[in-house]
């Protein structure tokens, strides 16, 4: 009850936006295998697509994504781990989660065609997911803002 009660709640609630992340860093690591995969497969001028400049800045771009949101949460998850202090961290990995789960799928499905919303392949059903993690326990646009709040009032408070 109390002081405890809110601790908890705070702990829960950064638990949940770093699991999402989690969730998130494997959901972006399959669409952009997937989409690699595919686009060695898929020809176009009798060669593969992959190895079409475009095509490939888009993957790599998905794969510096995946990187960067795997390293934030990581950091996120070793701070609650180690009861330090953590609230930053998550909001910052759950910010990436939503951007990247949403720059990922776009790349995923555009680099696909056709054949990345077709409801019967399985890329459909991850941009679904990737899509509710996203929104789920707070979207990008509100913990950037929360996030802001929060370091100028640290800021205030140093500047006295």
């Amino acid at each position: 009850s109390g002081g405890e009660a809110t601790a908890a709640m705070g702990w829960a609630q950064q638990a949940t936006r770093t699991a999402l992340a989690m969730t998130a860093v494997g959901l972006c690591d399959k669409m952009m295998r997937i989409t690699g995969s595919y686009t060695s497969e898929r020809e176009q001028f009798d060669r593969p697509i992959a190895t079409f400049q475009a095509v490939s800045h888009r993957v790599a771009d998905c794969y510096i994504d995946v990187e960067c949101l795997r390293l934030v949460t990581q950091q996120a998850a070793s701070l609650i781990d180690q009861g330090r202090p953590a609230a930053d961290a998550v909001s910052m990995a759950k910010i990436w989660c939503g951007d990247v789960a949403h720059r990922v799928s776009q790349a995923a499905q555009h680099c696909h065609g056709g054949t990345g919303v077709d409801r019967d392949y399985p890329l459909h059903r991850f941009c679904l997911m990737a899509r509710q993690i996203e929104l789920e326990a707070g979207n990008s646009a509100r913990l950037t803002g929360e996030l802001g709040e929060s370091i100028a009032r640290e800021y205030l408070a140093s500047a006295g």
